[in-house]
C-alpha cells in the first residue's frame, strides 16, 4: 500500500470518527543539511509530495527576520540546494515559505532599507507577487493550480488575500478595520487556513479553516494559542499549540475537528509547519540544548477510542 493511500485511509477514519478520542503514531526524523554555522535556528518549511522540503537557517534574534542560509532539501537524494537571492535584496534576507507539486516556489525578500516585498519563482524566474500596495507582503502557499495565498499591509493592519489568474482577492475571517487575518496555507481543493487577531494588538490567536467562505475555528481544548500552518488534499491541517506564547509548545496534526499531538521524542517543543499527501509533516524541534532542528514526521498508525 502506498503512502497516499494510507494517508487517505488516515483521514477517512478521522471522518468517521465523530468526536472521539484518537491516537495517532509518527515516525521522527532529524533532517540535517549543511550549515553556515552553529549558532543557526534551523526549520523545514514546507514539503511537496516528491520530498522536496523548503528549509531555512535564521539568525536568532527577536523576530526571526533575517535568513542565513535557505533552499531546497530532497529526501530522495539528500541533498542540499541553496536558492539564489531575490535580485537587490538585503544580503540574507530571501526567504521561502512554500512550494507545489511543480517546483514552483514563493516567498519574501527584503528590500535596502525597504519592506518586506513577495515573489514567486518558477523556471528560474522571480515574478513579483505584492497584494494591494502594502507596505509589506509575504505569500505563504501556492497550490498546484498556482493559486497563492498570503497577507498584505502595513503597521496598523494585515490583509489576508488569495491570487488567482492576476487578481488579488482580500480575505477577512473577522469583520474590519478591528481585526486583521493572514493566509498561511491552501490545498488544490482551494481549502485555506489562516489566523486572524485584533489589529491594534499585533497579535494573532485565531486559527481557522476556510471553505468556501465558510470559517470553521480551530483551536485544541486546553491550550491557550493554536496556530495553524498548513494544509493537505484530504484536509490534514498541522501548526503548533502552547499556553506560554510559543515559548514552549507542541506540534499537532488536525482534522474534522480531531486533534493528534505532534512532539518529536526528547524535544523542549516542537512546531510543524509543513504537510503533504503522503502523510509526511515538517517542522522544527528545541532539543534540551536550547538547539532547533529540522524534522521529519511521518504518519504510521491511526486508532479511535
Amino acid at each position: 500500500m502506498s503512502p497516499k493511500v494510507t494517508l487517505a485511509g488516515a483521514v477517512a477514519v478521522i471522518l468517521a470518527a465523530a468526536s472521539g478520542p484518537a491516537h495517532a503514531g509518527f515516525a521522527f526524523q532529524t533532517l540535517v543539511f549543511p550549515r553556515a554555522d552553529s549558532i543557526e535556528i534551523h526549520a523545514a518549511v514546507a514539503i511537496n509530495d516528491l520530498g522536496q522540503v523548503v528549509v531555512e537557517g535564521t539568525r536568532p534574534n527577536i523576530d526571526y527576520s533575517f535568513i542565513t542560509r535557505t533552499g531546497i532539501y530532497s529526501l530522495a537524494t539528500h541533498a542540499f540546494t541553496p536558492f539564489a537571492p531575490y535580485p537587490g535584496s538585503f544580503p540574507d534576507a530571501t526567504r521561502l515559505t512554500g512550494i507545489n507539486n511543480l517546483g514552483q516556489l514563493v516567498g519574501y525578500y527584503h528590500q535596502p532599507f525597504g519592506q518586506w516585498r513577495g515573489f514567486s519563482y518558477a523556471g528560474g524566474a522571480f515574478t513579483p507577487r505584492n497584494a494591494f500596495g502594502g507596505s509589506f507582503n509575504t505569500p505563504q502557499a501556492i497550490n498546484d493550480l498556482g493559486v497563492i495565498v498570503g497577507a498584505a499591509g502595513d503597521a496598523n493592519q494585515t490583509q489576508g488575500y488569495i491570487y488567482r489568474g492576476g487578481t488579488y482577492t482580500p480575505v477577512n475571517a473577522a469583520p474590519n478595520p478591528l481585526n486583521s487575518t493572514g493566509l498561511l496555507g491552501i490545498n488544490d481543493r482551494g481549502q485555506i487556513v489562516g489566523v486572524w487577531g485584533n489589529s491594534a494588538s499585533g497579535q494573532y490567536p485565531n486559527s481557522f479553516l476556510d471553505v468556501g467562505g465558510v470559517f470553521t475555528p480551530i483551536a485544541m481544548p486546553g491550550q491557550r494559542r493554536t496556530a495553524v500552518a498548513a494544509i493537505n488534499n484530504f484536509g490534514l491541517v498541522v501548526g503548533g499549540v502552547s499556553n506560554d506564547d510559543f515559548v514552549t509548545g507542541s506540534g499537532f496534526a488536525w482534522a474534522n475537528g480531531v486533534f493528534f499531538r505532534l512532539d518529536y521524542p526528547g524535544a523542549k517543543d516542537t512546531y510543524a509547519l509543513g504537510v503533504n499527501d503522503r502523510g509526511q509533516i515538517v517542522g522544527f524541534y528545541t532539543d534540551q540544548a536550547g538547539v532547533s532542528n529540522a524534522f521529519l514526521a511521518t504518519l504510521t498508525t491511526l486508532t479511535t477510542l
